[in-house]
């Protein structure tokens, strides 16, 4: 495509013509253009490039945090069971401890009682001597 332009100008008693030819220019513009929309469409490129390594990196961050989080799950469930086994050494400690309360009452029954039998022994004890003096004198 070409466009023509003629232009004259009149100084006085001279006159010149001046033709343009717009083609050379259309041609540098629509190389121009060319240029620029290979340009853009590298930027775009280059721009989806981005985006995707972008999208990797945010899938990679995201298999971190599921990482950390299953993690963090398995170390909760410890400390559950933890928390569960002192519950349950701590309620064993208070059967214990309510155990050798009554062990220890019972053992102080049983020295009571022993102390009585002892006690009754001596006194039997005692009376058995008493009555064989007894019998030893009325025997005389």
């Amino acid at each position: 495509m070409q466009l023509h332009f003629t232009t004259r100008v009149r100084y006085g008693f001279l006159s010149v013509q001046l033709n343009y030819t717009i083609r050379p220019f259309l041609r540098s513009f629509q190389k121009q253009g060319t240029t620029q929309v290979a340009n853009g469409t590298e930027s775009v490129r280059q721009v989806g490039t981005h985006f995707a390594d972008i999208i990797k990196q945010i899938d990679s961050i995201k298999g971190q945090i599921e990482g950390i989080k299953t993690s963090v799950d398995v170390v909760s469930q410890g400390a559950e069971k933890i928390v569960f086994s002192m519950d349950n050494i701590d309620q064993s400690s208070h059967k214990i401890d309510s155990n050798a309360k009554e062990i220890n009452c019972q053992v102080q029954q049983q020295s009571a009682a022993n102390e009585e039998i002892a006690a009754s022994a001596a006194t039997l004890a005692d009376l058995a001597a008493d009555m064989e003096t007894t019998l030893h004198s009325q025997n005389k």
